[in-house]
């Protein structure tokens, strides 16, 4: 998953991996910020990443929206079809970065 700054600039929240890795994460970073061509994004993340891990993607959206939502863990998990589990990685997360900042109008996914 995409690494996010925070909005003060500190450092950045970095998948634990080797250092090798870097390089061509960057890359793919810098590659999607040089471009507003939706349809291109959307063949390059098809490439990258399986079926089953853009539906975990939208899945980790989903579950933020519905947290601003305020709904509480166990109904999220019933209203999108997954386990509390996902549920909970997804709360860390939320709880971790500043959301609301990173991932704007939420509220118009209208779940």
């Amino acid at each position: 998953m995409l690494y996010l700054l925070s909005l003060t600039q500190k450092k950045p929240t970095m998948p634990h991996t080797s250092p090798s890795f870097l390089p061509a994460y960057d890359y793919l970073v810098e590659l999607l910020s040089q471009t507003d061509d939706s349809d291109f994004i959307r063949e390059i993340l098809a490439a990258l990443l399986t079926e089953k891990e853009q539906k975990e993607i939208a899945n980790r959206i989903q579950i933020f929206a519905l947290f601003q939502q305020a709904l509480p863990q166990r109904e999220i998990a019933e209203r999108l079809g997954v386990g509390i589990a996902t549920v909970s990685r997804g709360a860390k997360a939320y709880g971790q970065h500043d959301i609301n900042q990173l991932l704007p109008n939420l509220s118009h996914l209208n779940l």
